[in-house]
C-alpha cells in the first residue's frame, strides 16, 4: 500500500462550468478558470429525454487546463452518440484533478438542447499567414470567435475572441497549419461554424 502523502492535497472548486447544446449540432463545454498545474476532466451523457433528471453514465470527451478553458466537442460527440436533438437533454460531468493527481467531487450539469438563436454562418479569408478575416453579415457588433484543433484529438479549442464590427472580425497571430473555423457568439449562444479550413 502506498502511504506517501501527495504533495498537493488541494482540490479547488470548479469555476463556473457550462455546457451548451443546440439543434444546429453545436455542443461546447467550458470553465472560467483552472489553477495552474491542475486540469478538469469532462464527460458527457448520451442524448436523453428532457424528463430525465438523473444520469450516471458518462463518456470522457475533454480535458481542460489553463490554456484550454473552452472546447467544441460537436464532432466527436456526434460520432459517438449522434447529434443533439431539440427538446432533449445532455448531462456533463466536470471533475477537477490537481497536480498530484487527486480529484475533487464530481459536478454534474444538465442542458436542454435549444433552438439556435444565432443562425448566420461566417465566411472566412486567410490570404495572409497568421491573419484570418471572418465575415458574418448581419451580426452587427456581436463577437466572433476563432477555434482550432491544436492537438490532433479532433476537438476544437477556443483560441481568440474579437469584436465583429459591421459583421467583420479580424484575427491575428493565428497558428498556421491547423484545422480552423470561426463563429459568432453573443455571450451565451453560438452561431453555426464557418467552413473548416487549414490556417496558413
Amino acid at each position: 500500500m502506498d502511504t506517501i502523502v501527495p504533495t498537493n492535497t488541494n482540490t479547488p472548486a470548479i469555476d463556473t462550468p457550462t455546457i451548451y447544446a443546440d439543434a444546429n449540432g453545436t455542443l461546447t463545454v467550458s470553465v472560467a478558470s483552472i489553477v495552474a498545474g491542475d486540469w478538469n476532466v469532462v464527460g458527457c451523457s448520451k442524448v436523453l429525454s428532457n424528463g430525465v433528471n438523473f444520469n450516471k453514465q458518462f463518456s470522457q470527451f475533454a480535458v481542460l487546463d489553463t490554456t484550454v478553458l473552452s472546447v467544441d466537442i460537436s464532432a466527436v460527440y456526434t460520432a459517438q452518440y449522434g447529434a443533439p436533438v431539440l427538446g432533449r437533454k445532455i448531462f456533463a460531468r466536470f471533475k477537477e484533478v490537481n497536480s498530484s493527481g487527486m480529484s475533487g467531487p464530481d459536478l454534474i450539469l444538465q442542458a436542454s438542447v435549444i433552438t439556435p438563436v444565432l443562425t448566420v454562418q461566417p465566411t472566412t479569408t486567410n490570404a495572409i499567414a497568421g491573419t484570418v478575416v471572418s465575415t458574418a453579415a448581419g451580426t452587427g457588433t456581436l463577437n466572433q470567435q476563432l477555434w482550432q484543433i491544436t492537438d490532433g484529438s479532433g476537438i476544437f479549442t477556443l483560441q481568440q475572441t474579437q469584436p465583429s464590427v459591421m459583421g467583420v472580425a479580424t484575427f491575428t497571430t493565428v497558428v498556421s497549419g491547423l484545422p480552423t473555423f470561426t463563429r459568432s457568439f453573443d455571450g451565451t449562444n453560438y452561431g453555426p461554424p464557418s467552413a473548416t479550413f487549414t490556417s496558413i
